[in-house]
């Protein structure tokens, strides 16, 4: 997104996003044998979603957005595992 300045809600959307993906890189790293997991990532990711979406940044957020938000980055992740590039 190019604009200046970002609003408040863009500034906490940004922020989010940015804490997940460190989140998800810390756990990723820590044990990449769970990319072997979709299943466990996908659930893994799930929760770090909520997490830095509605307890860290306080952003309201319905259950169908974060699945959504979930079922790209865990796309996003599993390609890159598997080698396919876009």
């Amino acid at each position: 997104m190019e604009k200046d300045p970002l609003t408040a809600s863009e500034h906490k959307l940004f922020a989010a996003l940015k804490g997940l993906r460190t989140a998800v890189d810390k756990e990723i790293l820590q044990n990449t044998k769970l990319l072997e997991n979709e299943s466990y990532v996908e659930k893994m990711v799930m929760r770090l979603v909520v997490s830095q979406f509605k307890k860290e940044q306080k952003i309201d957020i319905n259950t169908a957005d974060v699945r959504r938000i979930n079922s790209l980055i865990v796309k996003e992740y599993m390609n890159e595992y598997n080698g396919y590039v876009a």
